[in-house]
């Protein structure tokens, strides 16, 4: 049905307001009421169809989403009321729902589908569409695909209504009256020109879930062709609805009023934030004063808008002569903006228009898209078709003044630190002064200023501040500095392994010159920074290589000259500048150090050129001293051990491919040699000589590997005098110069693996120091006797340590004092390794010896770490109810082994306390039912007493002070116990007639209780109440 209304002429005077939809009061239309509220009068009933209700417009628009689930939810969560009580609620919600859509419903951007076209549809909904981009008078059709043709906005028109528009610039409306020669004046079409568009109110519609569009009290229906028309009936084609075309971060910023303005930062995609340089020309940059702009709507019902900035009063403007873009004060004529988007660009965001009547050339030809020019670095007019590679340069978003502070404070935070930070891998010095202010701006926060805009300015400040003291402190500590010099810009030209970029003095028929160099220099291009003497000359050097060659005075477009006389060198200083180092001369007039990108020699230019632009590495130049050791090469090896300073027995132990290096005993996996550092330093490599893997620094360990050693600077070691007055050794840094905790160490990182290694400093002598013993050839018999050796020191630990097992200790060291290498193999390790494999069979043997003989014995425990070499104290004796260590052996320190099972025992005293289960603080208790159970274990020629299910990591252990026994590793020194059968704590004459079975016991000497009718005459343990002594029966 279609039905004739004649074309609403637009009013001129708009003024700027918040939509006024019909959501809650819809005003009542000639054609049929609209109610509200439900109209449901039973409370259940009410409420359900309230929630229903709501929950149905939630898919029929993008706008209330909120309001309505918070509607629906207080409504479901009302128990007690009537009809009335839910209209209320109902009412409320869609009253909130209502605010929103009058706030955005110009701000989105979105596709429109019938209710009734798409009523049996399955597949994709079918949606308004015209059918052309650029023709006048184009029809309206259906469409599945969601592109220009199909998206939809509604512009702002008088008294709340809005004009609807397509994205591709075209309006519903009606033909000119006038030109009847074009069809049917009265159809409904789409119209180039906003005169013959039509206004419209939109409104919800109560009965079913969809919006109506009204214009005269006639809703504008679809027919199943796609064409429009009105009519005077609602029907389910006079329903729409409406989804969103773009992701809701595209949402376009609220248009305010010069009175109440609401502010926003436009971001080019490109370059940055939209700014009125200097009150006038527009470019983009960084955030300022003029870079907070609001939007007025113009009154034209397209969506256009004025670009207004918040400082001086300012209007955008246009030159429509050149396109540039500026802002002024007392124009009449400001430009007029419209957003669209460009086909294919629409994740990225919107591109503006800023000729509003060219709103139907929405699409890459338009000449008048608003663009970012980086040649001139100002904004102007463009057609994206001759930039389709540059888009971004077209592409602008919307941010809230808030939003876009928040975003450039982080920007600007991150990218401080970042050039600061970049510093320290440009150059060794300064770190500690860059870190310093990192954590300075780090702990920059926005919250702690009036606003963002403020904490932006702090932390470029502090940027700024760091910055000038670097420069004066960085020429401070490189004076003196050895280093190798690269050019920036030729380390990353295309053609740099032919150009090379190491700074190195040559020899050439012409005498010496500078050129560039691509591998490691060595000592030609070693430069000193040798400091210029004098006052006033504090942050001056000259550049010295290791051949005594200076570089000459630089004067620019001149090459380079270089000399061997001091006083023709030239003078420099090091000067951050674009965020990057310079080295210039030292009168501050410009002429700088630089190489071009053809392979030129080093040259004077420009300090601000790229070519100017230099880094700078530490290199290791180090004075060989007797002691330190020589170099090998492939064909000639010098073999070394290398031991630690402070003990001869323990060396440096080398492994296989990706295997950590530890310390030890000497074996076949000390030997080794030294090469070359690849950097071309004086540092070294070391290679194993048994696995000819390398070592490297890794992660605070030192690591054999096979591979990488040619091209990763962590296989770089630089051995160095301890610096330690009347102690000899050298440390093995993985630094130069040398740093703290940079130093290998024996003290390990791990401290329940004693054979690891560490990190230590140059100082720390007993650790860090090492010995470089030079050798003809592995010593096979050497390290066979040396292993051999430490088995024996341990059997024989053991003989002290336990009273039981005895026959089997002696025998077992007797063995190993006879045995020879040969007895297992030729040469190690294969000797060494059969040698343990018998030893730790032999041991086996002798803990299972020690599983069921100690049982009934009274024994004293001391602690050998307490104890150390005192030889008596550090008994283990109950005090207050838990374990510690005594100086003399009392009744709590005297401790029968009570077998329980497994190898497994109690442990009781004199006073009858038995030790408790192992925890942070180990008790004692009087019932045998909380009694722990200990397995004697022998290691590192000591007993400990273990938890057998986990007998590594739970032991008994006490610390070096006086705390009490606790639970720990049994590796560890406090975990080492000895064990004596009990010392005379009194001793008495006894008859055999004088015992008596009331309530003494008698025990021998091996622990074992002898009923009074038994004993015969001897030395025996005497029980009485609490008191234990010997008695020596007659």
């Amino acid at each position: 049905m279609k039905t004739a209304l004649k074309p609403i002429k637009p009013k001129t005077n708009i003024i700027m307001r918040k939509c006024t939809l019909s959501l809650v009061m819809l005003a009542v239309s000639a054609t049929g009421a609209i109610a509200a509220t439900p109209t449901v009068h039973n409370f259940e009933s009410a409420k359900e169809d309230a929630i229903h209700r709501l929950e149905s417009y939630v898919n029929v628009s993008p706008f209330g989403h909120k309001a309505l689930a918070k509607g629906a939810a207080d409504i479901a969560t009302t128990f007690v009321g009537n009809a009335e009580t839910v209209n209320a609620q109902y009412a409320s919600a869609m009253a909130a729902a209502n605010l929103e859509l009058g706030e955005n419903i110009y701000r989105v951007r979105v596709t429109l589908a019938n209710v009734g076209v798409n009523k049996d549809n399955t597949g994709l909904p079918k949606l308004l569409s015209t059918t052309s981009e650029r023709n006048d008078l184009c029809a309206v059709t259906l469409s599945d695909s969601i592109y220009n043709l199909s998206v939809w906005r509604f512009n702002i028109a008088p008294e709340g209504q809005y004009t609807i528009g397509a994205n591709s610039g075209q309006y519903i409306g009606r033909r000119d009256p006038l030109r009847s020669d074009l069809g049917d004046i009265e159809e409904l079409v789409a119209v180039n020109d906003v005169t013959y568009s039509i206004n419209f109110t939109i409104a919800y519609n109560q009965d079913k879930a969809g919006f109506t569009f009204m214009a005269e009290d006639k809703y504008l229906i679809q027919n199943p062709d796609g064409s429009l028309a009105f009519s005077d009936e609602l029907s389910d084609f006079a329903l729409w609805t409406m989804s969103r075309a773009y992701d809701e971060k595209f949402d376009l910023p609220q248009f305010s009023t010069d009175e109440n303005p609401v502010y926003y930062m436009l971001k080019n995609q490109r370059q940055g934030y939209l700014t009125a340089e200097n009150g006038s020309r527009l470019t983009c940059k960084g955030t300022d004063d003029y870079s907070y702009w609001y939007l007025v709507d113009d009154g034209a019902r397209k969506g256009t808008f004025h670009l207004k900035n918040k400082k001086d009063n300012l209007v955008v403007i246009g030159n429509t002569s050149n396109g540039n873009m500026n802002a002024s004060a007392t124009s009449t004529s400001p430009a007029h903006f419209f957003c669209f988007m460009l086909a294919g660009n629409e994740p990225n965001g919107w591109s503006m228009t800023y000729r509003y009547h060219n709103l139907a050339v929405l699409d890459h030809t338009n000449p008048n898209t608003v663009m970012y020019d980086p040649t001139w670095k100002r904004v102007q007019s463009g057609a994206p078709t001759f930039n389709m590679n540059n888009l971004d340069l077209f592409t602008w978003t919307f941010q809230s003044a808030e939003d876009a502070e928040m975003e450039e404070f982080i920007n600007k935070k991150t990218n401080v630190v970042n050039v600061l930070t970049a510093y320290k891998s440009y150059m060794p010095w300064c770190h500690k002064l860059i870190d310093d202010a990192v954590a300075v701006i780090t702990k920059i926060e926005y919250e702690d200023y009036a606003s963002a805009a403020e904490a932006t300015e702090a932390v470029v400040t502090q940027g700024n501040n760091t910055i000038n003291d670097m420069w004066t402190q960085m020429n401070k500590e490189a004076r003196g500095s050895t280093v190798k010099i690269s050019n920036m810009r030729r380390r990353g030209h295309a053609n740099a392994s032919e150009l090379g970029w190491y700074l190195s003095a040559v020899e050439t028929a012409d005498g010496a010159t500078v050129v560039n160099t691509v591998s490691a220099p060595g000592y030609d291009g070693f430069w000193t920074l040798e400091p210029v003497e004098g006052a006033g000359n504090e942050v001056f050097f000259r550049i010295r290589n290791q051949h005594g060659v200076y570089i000459g005075e630089v004067v620019n477009n001149k090459d380079l000259t270089t000399t061997t006389d001091v006083e023709s060198a030239g003078t420099y200083l090091l000067y951050p500048y674009g965020n990057y180092i310079r080295i210039i001369k030292s009168d501050y007039q410009g002429a700088s150090l630089n190489v071009n990108t053809s392979g030129g020699n080093l040259t004077g230019y420009a300090y601000t050129d790229d070519g100017s632009i230099w880094t700078f590495e530490t290199v290791a130049v180090i004075p060989h001293e007797e002691g330190m050791p020589e170099l090998s090469t492939d064909t000639e090896r010098q073999l070394y051990v290398i031991r630690n300073a402070a003990d001869n027995d323990d060396v440096l132990l080398f492994d296989q491919d990706r295997v950590g290096v530890t310390h030890g005993k000497l074996s076949a996996d000390a030997y080794c040699y030294f090469v070359k550092a690849a950097d071309g330093s004086d540092g070294v490599q070391i290679v194993s000589y048994n696995y000819k893997t390398r070592v490297a620094y890794s992660g605070n360990y030192f690591w054999c590997h096979k591979s990488g050693w040619d091209t990763d600077p962590s296989f770089n070691l630089y051995i160095v005098p301890n610096g330690i007055e009347d102690k000899e050794g050298f440390v093995i840094s993985h630094t130069y110069p040398v740093v703290d905790n940079s130093c290998l160490s024996n003290i390990s990182n791990i401290p329940s693996y004693a054979a690891g290694i560490g990190m230590g400093s140059a100082g720390d002598w007993a650790s860090t120091s090492w010995i470089f013993d030079p050798c003809e050839e592995v010593n096979h018999e050497q390290i066979f006797d040396l292993n051999r050796n430490a088995l024996v020191a341990e059997v024989e630990s053991y003989i002290n340590a336990v009273p039981w097992a005895q026959k089997e200790l002696n025998e077992l060291k007797e063995k190993l004092v006879n045995f020879a290498m040969t007895d297992f193999a030729p040469d190690t390790p294969d000797a060494v390794n059969q040698l343990k494999a018998f030893y730790a069979d032999a041991m086996l043997e002798i803990e299972s010896v020690l599983e069921i003989e100690p049982d009934g014995a009274w024994v004293s425990i001391a602690n050998v770490r307490r104890r150390g070499n005192a030889g008596t104290g550090a008994y283990l004796t109950e005090t207050d109810g838990f374990l510690n260590t005594a100086d003399e052996v009392t009744s709590a320190g005297s401790w029968q082994l009570v077998y329980v099972s497994n190898g497994r025992y109690h442990l009781r005293n004199a006073d009858g306390k038995y030790i408790c289960s192992l925890s942070d603080k180990v008790a004692v208790t009087s019932e045998k039912s909380e009694a722990g159970m200990y397995t004697l274990d022998l290691l590192n020629g000591y007993v400990s007493l273990v938890d057998r299910a986990d007998a590594a990591a739970r032991s008994l252990n006490v610390d070096a002070g006086a705390g009490y026994a606790c639970v720990y590793a049994a590796g560890d020194a406090g975990s080492r116990w000895v064990m004596a059968l009990s010392d005379i704590v009194s001793l008495s004459d006894i008859n055999v007639g004088e015992t008596s079975a009331s309530s003494s016991a008698y025990y021998n000497l091996q622990g074992i209780r002898i009923a009074p009718e038994d004993l015969t005459p001897g030395v025996y343990m005497h029980r009485t109440g609490s008191q234990t002594v010997k008695v020596i029966v007659k």
